[in-house]
């Protein structure tokens, strides 16, 4: 009776030191992220195996999946790691999602910039996107650690804790901007090309198309995403059970590097 008391206690002492507050949603984190890392992995391994794959914006891509493969990286590292590590996990969680939303939003602000300033090279043009997304990125990171806001959402993962709505505003705005903006360049740019084709912008047409696949299937994503949100808030507000929407939350976040691979291909 004593050693049985001894494995229940270490095992409910295990489960507690883990970010994972409700192990009922394990299946949906590790099939999500093993979807990502294997989604993920397959743009990158494409990318640098075929250079004819490499044609601009595909590197804007490419650095899409390499953060949402460290984010996926992350939440299975999240099931084996103490909760005190918390504190330097979010962060990293933070620059990896927010990296991987910049770089969506690099392939409008790349559109723009070479219909505007037709002669300019891509390579010069992706160091000033690194520089924009990384610093930002990180700053963002910075913040969450500042404020003391590091924590566990409640399905789960390490990044925000719950109780400061106002801290998740000010970060996911500009990742709703980005979206607003993707658009609004996709509808002026395909204006300005049907007027008129110039040899110069053969290459922004390839951008306009690509641009075009990536936003209507990452839009796609958060339409889903937000739903399963949307949905589990209202169950909350109503007292229902919210094990159903919590579950698809989780598997819909964790499983954010499958878009990128649909986007690759198609």
């Amino acid at each position: 009776r004593r050693g049985e008391l001894s494995v229940h206690m270490t095992g409910a002492i295990v489960a507690e030191s883990t970010y994972i507050s409700d192990l009922r949603y394990a299946p949906f984190y590790l099939t999500g992220a093993a979807l990502t890392l294997f989604s993920t992995s397959f743009v990158i391994a494409t990318y640098l195996s075929f250079p004819k794959l490499r044609k601009h914006p595909s590197p804007l891509l490419f650095w899409m999946s390499v953060c949402d493969f460290g984010f996926a990286l992350l939440f299975l590292v999240e099931f084996s790691v103490e909760r005190s590590l918390c504190l330097f996990l979010s962060p990293i969680t933070q620059m990896f999602i927010f990296a991987s939303e910049l770089f969506f939003a690099m392939h409008g602000v790349d559109l723009v910039y070479g219909l505007t300033h037709p002669f300019t090279l891509d390579r010069a043009n992706m160091r000033k996107y690194h520089v924009v997304v990384w610093v930002s990125s990180v700053a963002t990171g910075i913040v969450i650690p500042v404020y003391g806001a590091s924590g566990q959402v409640g399905i789960g993962l390490c990044w925000i804790r719950e109780g400061l709505p106002a801290l998740y505003v000010g970060l996911l705005v500009p990742v709703g901007c980005a979206y607003v903006l993707s658009i609004a360049v996709l509808l002026w740019a395909a204006r300005r090309l049907r007027r008129g084709m110039p040899a110069t912008f053969k290459t922004r047409l390839r951008v306009l198309y690509k641009l075009r696949t990536t936003v209507a299937i990452c839009s796609l994503y958060m339409l889903v995403l937000i739903a399963a949100v949307v949905a589990g808030l209202a169950q909350r507000a109503r007292g229902s059970d919210t094990y159903a929407s919590d579950a698809a939350t989780a598997l819909i976040v964790s499983a954010r590097g499958v878009a990128n691979a649909l986007v690759w291909v198609f």
